[in-house]
């Protein structure tokens, strides 16, 4: 990858967590609702090409994990 693309992603994964955070948070805030409640969540992201991945023989298949 060029320099700058690498300096991007550098600034992805450390960034994108923080994100994906600062979200829930506010969504289970504004749900209303005690976090034990949660059963299941699911995360996606385009933007962070190191983030682990789990493929499935279903290109249309989704992956949840329990909490």
């Amino acid at each position: 990858m060029a320099p700058s693309i690498d300096v991007r992603q550098d600034m992805v994964v450390i960034e994108i967590p923080k994100l994906g955070k600062e979200a829930a948070v506010q969504a289970i805030k504004e749900w209303g609702q005690p976090k034990s409640k949660i059963t299941h969540l699911i995360f996606c992201t385009t933007s962070a090409s190191t983030c682990p991945v789990r493929t499935t023989n279903s290109p249309s298949s989704s992956v949840s994990v329990p909490l």
